[in-house]
């Protein structure tokens, strides 16, 4: 499987995308065009989303378009943003269905190296994680058509979290897997029910045989994944790094070793865990009666799954829900990245919300805890909605803002607001910036600033409240 990165700027690409992605190309003009019984076969749906490419200067994109294949993925790329991905279901050269479609550039260019593209998905991924990634400098930049060969594309894949990946993995290992850790679960309960499991007894039951933090259990999980390099079994949380769980959710750091090989995947076979849906064993020390401590001969055993992952502070949340992450409502980031949670409350009454992936999200948005409004430290900084949950607020990180404890009350009894035209803080009618300890007169700093929609339903609100009183 490839990833073929495709960008939509110009203004060539953003009339491509209205005409035949946001439109879809009805099958008989496709049939009417292309008469290849190979591929005109393979079309059963009405019609199809398509796009073409240059064949550009010395064939560049040409040579990437043949590395294509049935099933690779593509990304569109936009304002150093990914916003939608796709599954490529098949790729013909045409000149004249091009010509038809789209026209030619200027210099006569015709985009006639063409794919049918299905099941396209929105995403809203910043192009800092493809950085990260792949190890790319901080001045790096989508230049055109790009293609990564199946190693990095299992890792961007896995980064930008894209739906279809779960679908290049050997459902047949993967059925052995489930049940393998459906025995390993009702043999550690059958101890655990009783009294906490030896250090022996976690690796003979197989939930966990390494002294790295994370095990693959590459004997019994590499078969699963393209790659080989397996799927996680189970995290331990003995010390080694600062992690922190609470009753429901949690996180756990990234491993970071000299032997970056290794740690990178580890990484991998937690974010598989996540796609696959399989549960993995967390390992802690407890003393004689269960209860947790920080050193032991004892360990305690609970069954996990992996809710998010954050490649931006390099760590994962992981939740102890019965059902994991199909126990979530986990909002797509749309383009505004704002949404009311009324909607989908209507038929999702049972799915919960984290807190703590709304914080990681915060992250990825606007980087490391930092009030927005003073310099307090990290310790006191929280993830503040702007439309509040109670009042329907979605968990979109535009919906979220940083601000220190003292600076979150205030803003929640409409001390202060945010104008969303201008961006500027204005205190109420009985206070002032300096009364309030704000040391910024506008949040125009950041890079991507909250939603705009989420600003007016609070600045509505503050307005309100001013009048009353």
């Amino acid at each position: 499987m490839r990833v073929h990165i495709v960008p939509c700027g110009d203004k060539y690409a953003r009339k491509h995308h209205a005409k035949t992605i946001e439109k879809l190309v009805p099958r008989e003009e496709i049939i009417l065009f292309e008469n290849e019984k190979q591929l005109t076969s393979t079309l059963k749906d009405d019609a199809y989303a398509c796009w073409g490419v240059t064949n550009a200067k010395n064939n560049s994109n040409f040579k990437n378009w043949q590395t294509m294949q049935k099933d690779d993925i593509c990304i569109m790329y936009r304002n150093k943003t990914f916003f939608s991905c796709g599954k490529i279901t098949a790729k013909f050269k045409n000149k004249e269905f091009s010509e038809y479609l789209w026209g030619s550039k200027e210099d006569g260019q015709l985009w006639e190296n063409m794919f049918l593209i299905d099941e396209i998905k929105e995403i809203n991924v910043s192009i800092e994680v493809l950085k990260k990634v792949m190890g790319y400098k901080e001045k790096f930049f989508i230049q055109g058509y790009t293609t990564f060969d199946n190693e990095s594309s299992e890792k961007i894949v896995a980064a930008f979290q894209i739906p279809f990946f779960e679908k290049s993995f050997n459902n047949t290992a993967l059925k052995v897997e489930i049940e393998r850790r459906e025995k390993m679960w009702m043999e550690i309960q059958k101890i655990q029910n009783i009294r906490p499991l030896t250090a022996e007894e976690v690796r003979s039951t197989g939930c966990y045989g390494s002294a790295r933090g994370i095990w693959r259990d590459i004997k019994n999980t590499s078969d699963i994944t393209p790659s080989g390099k397996g799927v996680c079994v189970g995290i331990s949380s003995r010390g080694k790094y600062e992690d922190d769980f609470g009753e429901e959710t949690g996180t756990h750091d990234y491993p970071k070793t000299e032997m970056r090989g290794q740690d990178s995947a580890d990484i991998e076979s937690l974010r598989s865990a996540m796609q696959l849906k399989l549960p993995i064993f967390l390992i802690r020390n407890a003393n004689e009666k269960g209860e947790l401590i920080n050193s032991g001969k004892r360990r305690k055993v609970d069954k996990v799954f992996v809710l998010y992952d954050s490649p931006e502070d390099n760590s994962i949340v992981i939740t102890f829900s019965e059902g994991g992450k199909d126990d979530y409502e986990i909002p797509i980031e749309e383009e505004d990245s704002f949404q009311e949670r009324e909607t989908s409350i209507k038929t999702t009454k049972s799915k919960k919300r984290s807190q703590e992936v709304f914080r990681k999200k915060l992250i990825k948005r606007f980087g490391p805890k930092h009030c927005v409004v003073c310099d307090a430290l990290p310790e006191v900084i929280e993830a503040a909605h702007i439309r509040p949950v109670k009042d329907n607020g979605g968990d979109q990180s535009g919906n979220g803002i940083w601000l220190c404890k003292n600076h979150h009350s205030l803003f929640d009894l409409n001390k202060w607001s945010i104008d969303p035209k201008y961006l500027e803080i204005i205190p109420n009618n009985q206070s002032s910036l300096n009364s309030l300890q704000i040391m910024r007169s506008n949040i125009r700093h950041l890079k991507y600033p909250p939603s705009k929609k989420a600003l007016e339903w609070r600045w509505k609100k503050f307005n309100k409240d001013q009048d009353l009183n």
